[in-house]
């Protein structure tokens, strides 16, 4: 029997294995290239990126309960109402973190490589995260209907 995974519990852990990255990682860039510039860079992305992450995964748990409930109550034309509200939040933030990377960098002199790679292991770090997840639910699954 297949169990429904709790998207609470798997963001949960995904958040702390994200933050416990980017500190190892901003470390392990302070320890090689040793500058502050290059080291606040990628602390500043991966909290961007972090943060990014975490407002989305609430609003997108929240979206796909609303969904479950208009199917469930059978009003079809209720999802297209809140799916392009769902989308135009996305693009609002989206444009909220382009504004702050500017910020970064025109302002604060942040190194783009630097603040843009750890805005990139925030979301490399889910999916790999997501993937090993996947396959092994998908092998405990796999031997429970074998038994």
């Amino acid at each position: 029997m297949i169990k429904e995974v709790s998207p609470e519990r798997f963001f949960g852990e995904a958040e702390r294995l994200i933050l416990g990255l980017v500190v190892v990682a901003t470390i392990f860039i302070h320890l090689v290239w040793g500058g502050l510039v290059e080291t606040f860079s990628f602390l500043a992305g991966g909290i961007l990126g972090f943060l990014n992450f975490r407002t989305t995964k609430k609003e997108g748990i929240d979206f796909v309960k609303k969904i479950q409930e208009i199917f469930a109550s059978d009003q079809k034309n209720l999802y297209n109402k809140e799916r392009h509200v769902y989308i135009a939040k996305i693009y609002l933030k989206l444009l909220a973190t382009a504004i702050v990377v500017y910020f970064l960098i025109a302002h604060l002199g942040a190194h783009p490589v630097f603040l843009i790679s750890a805005f990139g292991l925030v979301y490399l770090s889910l999916t790999v995260y997501s993937f090993i997840k996947f396959f092994l639910f998908m092998k405990k699954e796999k031997k429970e209907i074998l038994t």
